[in-house]
Parts: structure tokens; sequence; C-alpha cells
């Protein structure tokens, strides 16, 4: 009511308390009949301005909220597109073949680990130990063998055994000419034996399931488009071993044509909801690459594995094998929630390394008739991964 309104009242009021007409009284009752009706609509414009300004404030913090994801969506989109956030960028994949020689050689001298007269070195991905087919000025370990072995301190280092081009890993040297024969000696008693224990970290694109199992399937290896691929031998009979299944190109002599092979494997951890793991593999001996045929044999292949996991397809979203013959290979399908996960488009798929790394070899009776274990820990862009995954094994950490 406002002041005007009430001072009239007021007056009205005192003139009828000191006994005037009827008539006055009526003008008294219609006047606050007015003041009643003006109040009610006073007292509703400020509840309709009242709901106006919270429906406003609501719309408002709508838009707020809409631009705040639009601006999120652009820069996640950014990301991907950048490869920001991603392996690729940080800590980056080593790509040898494109490092200048002298970085390259620092790296590797780095992590270098001398340990009972045994050198042991991470290999990056992508590094052959020796020269292929692809190139001849194509960048190996052999070719920088002299500057490694001076950089460490054992210039008539030699060596031994190491890891293929595609995985990363343990790189045996003896520190001179007689001590690596003694090794690659021992190593090759032990492989008879099976003491040899050679470990090994996979990050797998499904998930095995078992938590651990014995994969022993024979390999044999054919030529496949322009490459001599595994190929896993189903029920081999004896005399296909006895005459090694000879093809038709001509295979190395140091490659056996069909080859006995088992691997180990435990899941040291999951994520199901990503549908991958991380898995600890062992083996005896090793063929030529006979986890990432093992693996995606079983239909879980290697993280990164672009040669053997096109031989996995899908019907209605399962995995199902293809003709090993039919499925060159090709950049890996890792599927939408892994991509979003690992912060990659499509178009950078294909320089997503092979997350194979070769961590931890036992010599038996090697010093002094003494066991000796030798270990190397993943590269950073491993750590990512598993960080990115959300897969943090107790064993790593402790590693």
């Amino acid at each position: 009511m406002n002041k005007s309104m009430f001072v009239l009242l007021r007056k009205f009021s005192l003139v009828f308390n000191k006994g005037y007409s009827n008539q006055t009284y009526g003008n008294l009752v219609q006047l606050q009949s007015i003041w009643a009706t003006s109040h009610f609509q006073s007292c509703q414009c400020l509840c309709t301005n009242a709901h106006a300004e919270a429906a406003q404030e609501s719309i408002r913090q709508e838009e707020d909220s809409a631009k705040l994801k639009k601006k999120a969506k652009r820069a996640r989109k950014k990301q991907l597109l950048d490869g920001l956030g991603s392996i690729l960028k940080d800590p980056g994949v080593p790509v040898p073949q494109k490092m200048q020689q002298s970085d390259l050689i620092d790296c590797l001298v780095k992590s270098a680990v001398v340990q009972d007269n045994i050198i042991a070195i991470s290999k990056p991905p992508g590094l052959p130990i020796s020269g292929g087919q692809k190139s001849d000025d194509e960048v190996t370990f052999v070719s920088m063998l002299p500057e490694v072995a001076e950089a460490i301190g054992h210039p008539s280092a030699e060596i031994v055994t190491g890891p293929e081009r595609e995985a990363s890993g343990l790189l045996l040297l003896g520190h001179n000419k007689a001590c690596a024969g003694e090794l690659s000696k021992a190593l090759s008693a032990a492989k008879k034996s099976k003491s040899l224990c050679r470990r090994y970290w996979a990050i797998t694109v499904g998930i095995p399931s078992q938590e651990q199992d014995i994969i022993s399937e024979t390999i044999g290896f054919e030529k496949i488009g322009d490459q001599v691929l595994g190929v896993v031998r189903h029920d081999p009979s004896k005399a296909s071993f006895k005459r090694k299944h000879v093809p038709s190109w001509k295979p190395s002599k140091h490659m056996e044509v069909n080859k006995k092979a088992e691997t180990h494997y435990n899941v040291v951890c999951r994520n199901e909801e990503l549908n991958c793991a991380l898995v600890e593999l062992k083996i005896h001996s090793a063929c030529k690459h006979q986890l990432q045929v093992h693996l995606s044999h079983r239909l879980h292949p290697v993280l990164g594995d672009h040669i053997y996991s096109s031989r996995i397809g899908k019907i209605l979203g399962l995995p199902v094998p293809l003709d090993p013959y039919e499925a060159l290979p090709a950049t890996q399908d890792i599927g939408p929630q892994l991509k979003q996960a690992l912060l990659l488009r499509r178009g950078l798929i294909h320089m997503l390394p092979l997350h194979l790394h070769w961590y931890d070899v036992t010599l038996p009776k090697w010093n002094s008739n003494k066991d000796v274990c030798i270990r190397v820990p993943p590269p950073d862009y491993f750590w990512k991964t598993l960080q990115l995954l959300n897969l943090s094994p107790p064993l790593l950490q402790d590693s």
C-alpha cells in the first residue's frame, strides 16, 4: 500500500469515528475495496515478475552450459585433429628412421644397463637390429653399434639377441666377443632345456576369456602379398613337419617353416568398459611374430599391431576370425571407445606403435652358477597409454 492511499484511508477512518453520515461510511468501504484490489494486483505483478526473472535465469544458465559444452567439444576436436594429449605428442613416440642419428644414439646409451658382463639396452619400436630388405640406407642398430659401444664404455661389445623391429625391449650384448659367444651358447642351452624365461608386457585390444592360459599353436610361414607372415597351422601332420611344408618362396636358412610355439599368458589387469587389458606373456623360445600371431588367433591382438590385427573381423559387434590369406596387413581398427580414450582420430591410428615390450629375461646359472635376471622398463609412451586406458597394475608401479 503506497503512502498516499494510507493517509486517505486514515482520514476517512477519523471521519467515521466522529459520527458522520452513512454515505461517508459507504465511501470509506468502497475505498477500502479499491485498495484491496490494487494491493492484490500489485502482489500478483510482483509474483509474475519473480517467476519471469527465475525463468530468464534458468534460460541464461542453460545457454551458458550449452556454450561451455560447445567450447569443450571444439577443444576436444582440436585435440583429436592435432593428437594433443595423446602418446604421439606427449611424451611422443620415437621414430628411429626420422630421428637424428646422434639423438637416437643418446637415447640408446641412456637406457643401457651393465650387469654381470651383459649389456642390456632398451630398444625403441621401429628400430631393426640388422638390415633387411626394405632399404639399404635404413637406420639399424648394427650401423650404430660402434658409437653406442664406445659411449657405453665397452668398445668391443657385440650383439647377442633382441626384440623384433616392431617391438620394444631388451637388446642383449656381450661386453666383448668372448662374452657374447658364451652368452649365445648359454641362451641356446637354456632354450633347449626350457629353463630360459622371457617375459613381455602387451596391451591387448580385447580381454582374454581366461585369466591364465597356454596358447600352444604351431606357426607356419607363408608369403602373403609382399610379406612373409606367420599363419597358425591347425593339426599339422608329422609329414608336414618332416618335409617342413616347403613353400613356393625360398625361406631364410634360419627360419623354420613350421614351428611348434607355446605362449603362457596372465591377465595382469583389465578395463571392461574399454575392452582392453595388460597381459604378461612368458616364452622359453620364440619364432618370428609368435606373440602377435598367437594373440590375434585368440581374437585379442596387441594394440598397435598393424600386421596381424586385420585377421579379425566383426559380426554384430563380436570379433570373428578372417581368412589370413585374404586379410592383408592394414591399419588396426581399435574401435571408437579406445580411439576416444587415446585421444586419437582415425588419420593418426597408423602411427600407433606396437605395445609389446620385452621387459625381463632370466638366465639360469649364468654367473657363478647363479640365475641372473635382467630387466628394462617400458618406454614413456607405454606408461602414458596405461594411464589413458586406466590400467594401473601394482606390478608396474613397483617396477
